[in-house]
């Protein structure tokens, strides 16, 4: 059965990627609320007129710094983000993405604080947002072919 390709209605589409390369995956701290602190995917807002893979390649670089190909749909992820709680929430369908890594030194950019390669084995260990925990959960039960 195919998946709805539309975003829930009132949603911003969005992009994560999961990064991995040699056992690592590329984490961005944020540095922005929602969630400023945390440890992240990186991602964001798709612009008007662009499509989902031009802005997870986009949105990489302008956060890492870093170069990636391919992006390949992995999941979807519709987050709810309250400015209060229960006050002025915004709604995002989050296309995330598995895409292979080319080059570049990590180096934060946008509304990244930080940004560093993490060993798979240690990211259960840092402080990261709902959604980045279950991504890469989730990777650790498919292969790693990306």
């Amino acid at each position: 059965m195919a998946s709805n390709p539309l975003p829930p209605p009132n949603s911003i589409p969005g992009v994560s990627v999961l990064v991995i390369d040699a056992g690592r995956v590329l984490l961005v701290r944020r540095g922005r609320e929602p969630n400023r602190g945390l440890w992240a995917l990186p991602g964001g807002r798709i612009e008007a007129g662009e499509s989902a893979e031009a802005a997870a390649i986009r949105e990489v670089h302008e956060e890492t710094g870093i170069v990636i190909e391919r992006p390949e749909p992995f999941d979807t992820v519709d987050v709810t983000v309250d400015a209060e709680p229960g006050v002025n929430s915004q709604r995002y369908s989050v296309a995330v993405f598995r895409a292979r890594y080319v080059n570049g030194h990590p180096a934060a950019g946008d509304d990244a604080a930080e940004v560093c390669w993490v060993k798979l084995g240690d990211v259960a260990d840092l402080p990261l947002t709902e959604g980045t925990r279950a991504i890469v959960a989730k990777q650790g039960a498919e292969p790693a072919d990306a």
